[in-house]
């Protein structure tokens, strides 16, 4: 019941973080007039780092919800 549901949140949140992240760096990209600049990595940085938290969300979660079906 709430496990699939539970799954497929993760999962498309994932999708979400990624449109996040791809847009936070083309701004950021855009701001800082594709030169390098500390606070564009940083900046990016934590949006890749959202994802990558979100990601192992997902993981855990389906982890739980899978791991039991294969041990019975």
């Amino acid at each position: 019941m709430l496990n699939g549901f539970g799954l497929y949140f993760r999962f498309f949140s994932v999708i979400i973080a990624e449109v996040a992240n791809t847009s936070i760096e083309t701004v950021v990209d855009l701001a800082a007039d594709f030169k390098y600049h500390d606070y564009a990595k940083y900046a990016k940085d934590t949006a890749a780092g959202f994802v990558v938290l979100t990601a192992m969300m997902a993981v855990i979660i389906g982890a739980i919800i899978f791991i039991p079906k294969f041990i019975n």
